[in-house]
């Protein structure tokens, strides 16, 4: 199901003020109960980077997609790497 949300469409919507979910272990709890499947949050996290990954998509494009610091790598520094730049990797991901 999506909520368009002021143009945005969301996933999981919330019953509070925001109207997104903020907080997904509730959520989680329902999709365990409704599918018997039991998951966490960094499974969700390795599934995702883990079929990134077999797309052949950058490792810096990797790292931002899981909002992991740049820092240690002088190479990584110079690299400006925005919004519009991932949108083509998270939608291979998502053709998937």
């Amino acid at each position: 199901m999506l909520l368009n949300l002021n143009f945005t469409l969301v996933v999981f919507p919330g019953s509070g003020k925001k109207c997104y979910n903020v907080e997904p272990r509730k959520v989680m709890k329902k999709i365990i109960a409704q599918c018997g499947v039991t998951f966490n949050l960094h499974d969700l996290r390795r599934t995702f980077i883990t079929i990134a990954e077999s797309l052949d998509i950058p490792a810096y494009a990797l790292k931002r997609l899981l909002n992991h610091k740049m820092t240690q790598n002088v190479t990584a520094g110079y690299i400006v790497m925005d919004v519009e730049r991932l949108r083509m990797p998270v939608q291979k991901i998502t053709d998937k």
